[in-house]
């Protein structure tokens, strides 16, 4: 049997039946792929305080380090007369008190934006449904003025309000029938408080013990490969670390920036629901590239309902601040190892929201940059053992 195996024709006999049952594997797979997408949505979900402590840990190690180093630095100062002891203790001191400092500032911004963004936005979702249909005869009217006293468009008037019309009717009954799936999404939102809080909880834990874990890392690792391989993993990891990382820290800095931008820009154009509009196009820029668009769309839309003879002003502003946005605050708050190609972002969003919803979008633009840079070193692997490779 050995003897079979070991030729060329037990080899290729080999080959043959890896291949059949990966191919089994992917066809089972493929015709199961409801019931598979299914159980992969069910371990997200599961998995979902575990992956919000995560990201509570990448955005707020930071702080906690920034607190450590340079503001309670005076405790971990080195002095001759100290003991071993003392200084343990006052470097665990230090710690605590950043851990404590950095949580607190955190736990201010979540009180701050329940109070000042979810409250005001549900009763300005609910007047929104109900004074929708006068905004729209507003803008409505204002078309029809326009048109009327435009000599290029006079004698199309009436063709012209007939499509208005009927697009502004079926715009206004998609709207109102879309605010309560808004209210719905946002009421699912806040029921993920549990694991949300569950999140933060794990991440306190994981925070405070980081240099535990991390002795038991280099123990486990130590005990289990070589030093050189050893060293090739960590070097791995803090390659992904450092994409998520930038990316989640680079996204949220810019869409906290765009919000801001939208909330005074809206405010001084004087458009109604400033607050609402502003929030929703901030939380959409989150998502590069399909959530700009998104939010752009969403902001124009709602700025022509609104206000429509401001709409033209406002849909200018917008794409000055998005163009901004790209080409001076990203490259200034995201990492180079965080940023990526544009369809590469919105190849990532598509298929991450399509397969494993919203969680999953959010960070699926470092996991593709994960995966490229993945695949990119096992080619270069490839193609250096090919070219070391003795010519026969």
């Amino acid at each position: 049997m050995r003897k079979f195996f070991s030729g060329k024709a037990g080899k290729i006999s080999f080959y043959v039946i890896v291949c059949v049952l990966i191919l089994s594997v992917l066809v089972s797979l493929w015709i199961n792929l409801s019931g598979v997408l299914n159980f992969l949505r069910g371990c997200l979900s599961v998995l979902a305080p575990l992956i919000y402590g995560l990201v509570f840990v990448l955005i707020v190690n930071p702080v906690v380090r920034f607190f450590r180093e340079k503001v309670f630095s005076f405790l971990t100062k080195e002095k001759p007369d100290r003991s071993e002891k003392n200084k343990k203790r006052r470097a665990v001191l230090a710690g605590v008190l950043s851990i404590v400092c950095a949580y607190l500032i955190l736990l201010v911004l979540i009180a701050a934006v329940i109070v000042i963004v979810f409250v005001p936005l549900f009763q300005s979702i609910e007047d929104i449904q109900t004074i929708i249909p006068s905004y729209l005869n507003s803008a409505t009217e204002w078309i029809d003025k326009t048109i009327s006293g435009s000599k290029l468009f006079a004698a199309q008037h009436d063709d012209i309000m007939t499509y208005v019309n009927e697009s502004l009717q079926v715009s206004s009954d998609r709207i109102q029938s879309a605010i309560p799936v808004i209210l719905s999404s946002l009421q699912s939102f806040v029921s993920e408080a549990t694991a949300i809080v569950i999140g933060l909880i794990i991440s306190v834990y994981v925070i405070a013990s980081l240099d535990y874990l991390r002795r038991i890392r280099d123990k486990i690792m130590a005990a289990l490969f070589e030093p050189a391989a050893t060293e090739r993993i960590l070097r791995r990891t803090r390659v992904i670390h450092t994409i998520f990382s930038g990316y989640l820290t680079g996204r949220l800095l810019c869409s906290v920036a765009l919000e801001l931008v939208f909330f005074f820009v809206l405010w001084m154009l004087k458009i109604p629901f400033y607050s609402v509009i502003s929030i929703l196009m901030g939380a959409l820029a989150f998502v590069p590239v399909a959530g700009t668009i998104l939010s752009f769309s969403c902001g124009v839309f709602l700025c022509l309902i609104f206000s429509p003879a401001r709409a033209a002003w406002c849909a200018l502003i917008f794409f000055l601040v998005f163009l901004a946005d790209f080409f001076l605050l990203q490259p200034l708050v995201v990492r180079q190892e965080a940023r990526s190609s544009v369809l590469l972002s919105l190849v990532a969003v598509i298929v991450m929201y399509t397969l494993f919803g919203v969680i999953a979008a959010l960070i699926a633009v470092p996991v593709a940059l994960v995966i490229k840079r993945a695949a990119r070193s096992l080619v270069a692997a490839r193609m250096q053992k090919k070219n070391e490779a003795p010519i026969p």
